[in-house]
């Protein structure tokens, strides 16, 4: 990746507040880009078709469908972007099942929202520049 191009991200989260939360921490990196966001799972599946982005941030709960749903179209895009699941239900089967469908991290919002951050950075290293 060239010093110029970003890393573009799209959320699917149905809390306005957390998605708040993420736009903001994605802005403060310069190479970030929020390219889209989603409150349920329909809308998302059909976005991330056509933006193609390469990580998206995917919540469990959503206002209509869930986050398993949209799992299972995310690991058919090519390129696959990297998948990030992050919730509040951060119970063992529900990791468990988000890893086996293609998210490469689960995280709990309410201890390891910041690792998502560390999680981007970690799969592109070219941020670092």
């Amino acid at each position: 990746m060239s010093s110029h191009s970003s890393v573009t991200i799209y959320l699917v989260e149905d809390s306005a507040m957390i998605r708040d939360r993420l736009q903001r921490m994605f802005k403060q990196e310069k190479n970030l880009q929020v390219v889209g966001w989603s409150a349920s799972a329909s809308k998302a599946i059909e976005d991330l078709k056509s933006l193609g982005p390469n990580v998206v941030v995917i919540d469990i709960s959503l206002e209509e469908g869930d986050g398993f749903q949209v799992l299972d179209e995310v690991k058919r895009l090519q390129p696959k972007p990297l998948i990030i699941v992050c919730t509040n239900y951060a119970y063992l089967e529900f990791k468990a099942r988000a890893l086996a469908q293609g998210a490469q991290f689960f995280f709990d919002k309410s201890t390891e929202f910041e690792q998502i951050l560390q999680a981007i950075h970690r799969e592109f290293p070219e941020l670092q520049d």
